[in-house]
């Protein structure tokens, strides 16, 4: 899989020009169609220069909100995936003092904005700063909290949606004096537009002066722009790092919040805001390229444009799909520039990959080894004779076996991608979620026979996963986690507006095939067994796949990608067929999904469940692939025995920690084997067994398949190139 002279031509010339040609195709349809009728008030001048407004404005919030995630990572290298959280939290506590009346408007913005910028700061101090420079772990520790986060807001807050007043100065309409119409019921009127809405273009216009008088005319600012670009440097200059560190934490998590006081009167403060505007932060900085808040002005002026353009502009069939042409900016910037338009490379990324995968191997230890064999015979053993032995009621049987098991394939799609290819992919959820709406799809409106629907969903998902990887590839470490985030998310919301394909309340299956039980809610024991064979499976596919010529060169170009290209391999080609690989397995997870449920809808692929597959390869292990159930397992009992077990505390923890906050304890375990065990939970138990090998006087590691060490793999990897 060599790269001919053809490839790199392509990759500069053609995307680029391909790009660049839908983008003046789609400014000449907007054109055509606001001026086509010419510029009366029955044209579309009128509409378009409302639209038009409304993508300013909205890209004005845009801008505040990223410039805050943009700035955090330009000086420390911390994607705070709680910025969303923030964001929400922001929203809240200005709905909150407006609604008790504590504060006024004003007040209540300022006062907010502040709060949110001190638990930013205390977020930092407590779970960052002591991590500094390791960009995975600490992506992963903010993921973790914002779980916590918005299921806390939600038991605070309530689900209900809630609004800001704006002061009563800027509560009407401004009068524009121009396209008037005359007579009628209720007479004249002229074209008109929220005045709000210009304050909140307003306060992005001084957020961005503000910050630029700060970054380049203060000692502060020169602090932080070199931070940017030697930390070390600054540090000897004696000057205090942390400090720096800190307050532009807090600057940035203060912008967030002053984003939600400012988006909560004229958008909906709602449980799921928060991941919809870390989408938005992400695709901003994406465009943009993170560290950069030029950029990031221009991705949010883009962005903005889209969103509102494309609702009123699209032909009325393909107005449900505008989600997508959100995808396809992300698209032709990517092919133009795939760390955003000003953005610079990631040094960083083969840092940010997990430090060691355990992989098949001859470095064995004997002591070690027949003590993980014994101990995977027997839970396998185990496995396979419960249902019969009535071990375990149908109730586990169903809810913890079924799931842990289909939920596991799901997490082993991420922990392949990871500890074989070095990429934190968050996309699987999107993939599998594609295999499972296709499948079902096809069967429940198209009257499919099941089996060529399932073959269909999978070779669907297959193919979304290639075209993922294809762009996804171009780009590596924390940027390849930020880029398959929105990607997932962007599924999402592709399928809560396309009703077509999804269903108003999903779509719903009357039975499954009758090889796995037909109806699996009642009877689960077929599906079972379907499902422990497809997960031993998957294990032994990938346990054979990385053996493989492209195995080896795949973890040769997670450790040294640089080298395997100048010795002739096409390293994103490689990373995109691993990509491929990935929604191959992730895509029978999304059909064992629909069988187990006997539904689908978005909310099965929603944030939430991208955090809680994410959390299974990592409470499990990223590194290792028998983790994948381990962590799974954790999920479903938790999942199913919170609720008892947390019905016993004290009432004053009811309401945080109570039977209904689930994802709030899943989030904390997510967290403590964050901080506590990067290696998940098989990092510790091959840490006891390594300490048990020691203790018998001679040493050594393992695992049920053997384990080899880094240095071994990129041994290989160089013999085989």
């Amino acid at each position: 899989m060599q790269g001919g002279p053809i490839r790199p031509w392509i990759g500069r010339r053609f995307a680029p020009a391909l790009g660049f040609g839908v983008l003046l195709f789609g400014l000449a349809w907007v054109a055509y169609k606001t001026f086509g009728a010419g510029f009366g008030i029955n044209g579309g001048v009128p509409d378009w220069i409302r639209v038009t407004l409304s993508g300013l404005t909205l890209a004005g919030l845009y801008f505040v909100i990223a410039s805050g995630f943009t700035l955090i990572f330009g000086l420390m290298r911390v994607v705070n995936m709680a910025h969303g959280s923030l964001y929400l939290l922001g929203a809240y506590a200005a709905f909150e003092f407006q609604q008790h009346n504590l504060l006024s408007w004003g007040w209540g913005v300022v006062v907010s904005s502040l709060t949110v910028g001190v638990a930013g700061l205390v977020m930092h101090q407590v779970f960052l700063r002591w991590n500094q420079g390791q960009e995975l772990r600490q992506a992963l520790i903010t993921i973790a909290l914002s779980l916590v986060f918005a299921d806390q807001m939600l038991a605070y807050f309530g689900g209900g949606q809630h609004y800001v007043h704006p002061p009563n100065a800027v509560a009407g309409n401004a009068d524009f004096g121009i396209y008037c119409t005359s007579g009628g019921i209720f007479g004249g009127s002229c074209l008109t537009f929220p005045w709000f809405r210009f304050v909140a273009l307003g306060a992005a216009v001084a957020v961005a002066l503000g910050l630029f008088v700060v970054l380049k005319k203060t000692r502060f600012g020169m602090f932080v722009r070199a931070g940017v670009d030697d930390r070390a440097m600054v540090a000897a200059c004696g000057v205090d790092v942390d400090v720096v560190n800190a307050a532009a934490f807090f600057l940035g998590s203060m912008l967030a919040g002053l984003g939600g006081s400012l988006a909560g009167v004229f958008l909906v403060i709602a449980p799921g805001e928060d991941a919809d505007f870390l989408l938005k932060a992400l695709i901003v900085v994406i465009i943009g390229g993170m560290g950069s808040l030029g950029g990031a002005a221009i991705g949010a002026l883009a962005l903005g444009m889209v969103e509102t353009w494309s609702p009123q502009y699209l032909p009325g069939a393909w107005s449900n799909y505008s989600i997508l042409l959100t995808f396809l900016l992300l698209v032709f910037v990517l092919a133009v520039r795939p760390f955003g338009l000003f953005g610079r490379p990631d040094r960083s990324a083969v840092e940010s990959a997990p430090a060691r995968a355990r992989l098949p191997g001859s470095v064995r230890a004997a002591p070690v080894k027949w003590i993980n064999w014994s101990v995977a015979g027997g839970i396998l053993v185990f496995l396979v004779v419960a249902p019969p032995l009535h071990v375990v009621s149908d109730f586990n049987l169903s809810q913890v076996g079924v799931r842990s098991l289909w939920l596991g394939i799901a997490a082993a799609s991420v922990v392949f991608l990871a500890s074989y290819g070095g990429m934190v992919s968050l996309a699987q959820t999107a993939v599998y979620g594609v295999a499972g709406f296709t499948y079902a799809d096809l069967v429940v409106k198209s009257g499919w026979s099941q089996w060529p629907a399932i073959f269909a969903g999978i070779g669907t998902a297959v193919l979304v996963g290639l075209a993922v990887g294809l762009v996804s590839s171009r780009t590596t470490g924390i940027y390849f986690l930020m880029l398959t985030l929105a990607v997932g998310v962007i599924a999402f919301y592709f399928y809560l507006q396309v009703e077509q394909l999804s269903g108003q309340t999903g779509l719903h299956l009357d039975r499954a095939p009758a090889l796995v039980g037909g109806d699996t809610i009642s009877h689960s024991t077929r599906l079972y067994y379907a499902s422990l064979i497809v997960s031993a499976a998957v294990y032994a596919f990938i346990r054979y796949l990385v053996r493989t010529p492209f195995g080896i060169v795949l973890q040769g170009i997670r450790d040294e990608p640089v080298r395997m290209r100048s010795l002739g391999y096409n390293v994103a080609l490689h990373r995109a067929l691993a990509f491929g690989v990935g929604a191959l397995i992730a895509s029978l997870a999304g059909i064992l999904s629909v069988f187990f449920n006997l539904q689908i809808s978005p909310s099965s692929i929603d944030i939430n469940q991208i955090i809680i597959v994410l959390a299974i390869a990592v409470v499990g292990g990223l590194t290792h692939l028998e983790g994948a159930w381990i962590g799974a397992t954790v999920y479903a009992v938790l999942a199913e025995y919170t609720q008892p077990w947390a019905g016993h505390l004290p009432s004053f923890l009811q309401k945080p920690l109570g039977s209904e906050r689930y994802p709030t304890w899943l989030g904390l375990v997510f967290l403590v084997i964050v901080l506590g065990s990067p290696g998940g939970l098989m990092g510790i138990w091959h840490g006891g067994v390594e300490a048990i090998g020691r203790r018998l006087g001679r040493g050594g590691r393992g695992d049920p398949a053997g384990a080899a060490s880094v240095p071994v793999e990129r041994a290989e990897a160089k013999q085989e190139a």
